[in-house]
C-alpha cells in the first residue's frame, strides 16, 4: 500500500461512520491533511471534548449537565413521552416546533445487534403514574422501516401491561424513510394524526 499507515487507519475509522464508504472517507482524510496545523489541533480538541458528554439519565439524549435541556424544562408536558431510535430523530422532531412533550432515545432498533433496554423507561413511567393522576401517552416514533416496525411491536409488547396509552406516528411518512431526513411539516402532521394502538 502506498499510503502511510496513519492515513489508512483514519480512512478505516471514517469508513465506519453511517453512510460513509471508503472513497468518501479517503476524501475526508486528504481534506484534513491539507488543513492548517491550527485547524487540525482545534478539530482534535473538539473530538476530545466529546468525552465530557454523557447521556441524560431520563431520556438518553447527550448532555453536558446532569439532565438535558429538554428534561430540565418545566414547561414540557411530562405526560407525553415520544420514543425515538436515535438522537438525530429527536432533533428532527424538535425542529418541527410542534411537539412539546418529553422523549426517550432507545439507541437503535432490534436489528442493530443490541438488545433494547427499556428498564429505565419502565421505571420512569411507573414514577409518573405514581405521581400523576392524568393519563400518560407513549408516542412510538420509530422509523417506518421493517426494522422500525418490528421494534415498535417489541416496545408495545414490553410496555403494553402498563396503564398507559400507546400511539404511533400516522402514515404520512414514506415506508423505508428515516425520521432524521423527514421535513418538519410531514413530521408535524404525523404527530398530530398519530394513531392509538393501545388504550
Amino acid at each position: 500500500m502506498i499510503t502511510p499507515q496513519a492515513i489508512q487507519a483514519l480512512i478505516k475509522k471514517f469508513s465506519g461512520f453511517p453512510g460513509v464508504g471508503p472513497k468518501q472517507a479517503a476524501r475526508f482524510v486528504f481534506y484534513l491533511l491539507n488543513l492548517p496545523q491550527k485547524d487540525k489541533v482545534d478539530l482534535a480538541g473538539l473530538i476530545t471534548n466529546l468525552s465530557t458528554i454523557k447521556l441524560c439519565p431520563l431520556c438518553n439524549f447527550p448532555t453536558d449537565n446532569t439532565l438535558c435541556a429538554i428534561c430540565k424544562n418545566e414547561a414540557r408536558d411530562k405526560r407525553l413521552i415520544c420514543i425515538v431510535e436515535r438522537s438525530t430523530d429527536l432533533l428532527s422532531i424538535e425542529k418541527s416546533g410542534y411537539y412539546k412533550g418529553m422523549y426517550y432515545v432507545v439507541g437503535g432498533n432490534l436489528f442493530d445487534n443490541k438488545k433494547i433496554n427499556l428498564s429505565l423507561l419502565k421505571k420512569r413511567i411507573l414514577e409518573l403514574l405514581k405521581n400523576n393522576s392524568e393519563p400518560i401517552e407513549l408516542i412510538l416514533a420509530l422509523n417506518p422501516t421493517t426494522e422500525g416496525e418490528a421494534t415498535t411491536l417489541y416496545i408495545e409488547k414490553e410496555l403494553g401491561g402498563l396503564n398507559i396509552k400507546i400511539t404511533k406516528l400516522a402514515q404520512g411518512l414514506p415506508t423505508g424513510a428515516e425520521l432524521e431526513y423527514t421535513d418538519s411539516t410531514t413530521l408535524q402532521s404525523a404527530i398530530q394524526n398519530r394513531k392509538q394502538i393501545k388504550k
